[in-house]
């Protein structure tokens, strides 16, 4: 898998050299798969709390019971982040809950905008797709390859899905906003898979005093808006320049607002967990 980097990863609660992955997890594409990225910045790992109960939420829509604590799960990183001599980083934790059940973590490469995506905006396209459960994070290789492959014939950042009924819903690895008279516009929880990231800026909006409406939006009512913007794990807020071709302004004042606080919201949240002594338990 292209996207890993480092040198070990944990199969099974043991580590093996990197280039063993593929060898490793032969079934990611026909076997059930539950997965989660954790962001991991100064060996913090952020929002570990709404991480593990969106991890154990996927498990119980499925029907299936997680085989970790928070503790460990948490010690598991730890463990990768120390075997790698790495600091920071997204980490994906693969979970096979299929008839050979298993479990895989390694670290990532950031799928991220460069500095010119988080001043000038990104370009996304339109995918009419949708996923089949939204709420739990389950791998969907049709879906995942599909947007790959649209996204380098367009040289884009990003496919916006749009549902059978016309409605956008999600990045295909992101949250979408939409911005209108200082209102902040999101889709449903029931339609998206509710973001972590999603969650804080919905958090860090209400502290702000800015509105948020939750209604889907239709691809004819797009251009009504004055800015579109994407969330993630490893992305954080990225301003969206063009959706199919529609463009909006990347200078809107509540964008702003939101991306400067995210930051200060996440710096102030690793302060507060390197001041605590014991704080993986």
């Amino acid at each position: 898998m292209s996207d890993a980097i480092g040198n070990v990863l944990l199969f099974n609660g043991k580590s093996e050299p990197i280039s063993r992955l593929d060898e490793l997890n032969p079934k990611i594409e026909t076997e059930k798969i539950i997965y989660e990225v954790i962001r991991v910045v100064d060996l913090v790992p952020l929002f570990i709390n709404d991480y593990f109960e969106r991890l154990s939420n996927s498990f119980g829509l499925l029907q299936k019971q997680l085989p970790f604590s928070k503790t460990e799960i948490i010690e598991l990183v730890m463990q990768l982040f120390s075997l790698n001599k790495i600091q920071e980083g997204p980490v994906k934790l693969v979970f096979g809950v299929g008839e050979s059940p298993f479990n895989l973590l390694y670290i990532m490469k950031a799928h991220v905008p460069d500095k010119g995506g988080y001043e000038n905006g990104v370009k996304t396209i339109l995918l009419f797709a949708e996923r089949d459960n939204p709420n739990a994070k389950v791998w969907n290789a049709e879906l995942r390859y599909r947007s790959i492959y649209e996204l380098e014939k367009s040289a884009a950042y990003e496919a916006i899905l749009v549902n059978k009924d016309g409605y956008l819903t999600e990045g295909s690895r992101s949250n979408l906003f939409f911005v209108k008279d200082r209102k902040l516009y999101t889709c449903p929880d029931n339609f998206v898979l509710p973001g972590i990231t999603r969650k804080k800026v919905l958090e860090i909006a209400g502290l702000a005093g800015i509105e948020v409406v939750f209604e889907p939006i239709h691809e004819r009512e797009i251009s009504r808006f004055d800015a579109a913007f994407l969330s993630g794990t490893s992305r954080k807020i990225v301003p969206v320049r063009q959706i199919g071709e529609t463009t909006f302004s990347t200078q809107n004042e509540v964008l702003k607002i939101l991306m400067d606080r995210f930051d200060l919201y996440v710096a102030n949240y690793i302060a507060e967990i390197k001041k605590r002594v014991n704080y993986r338990s």
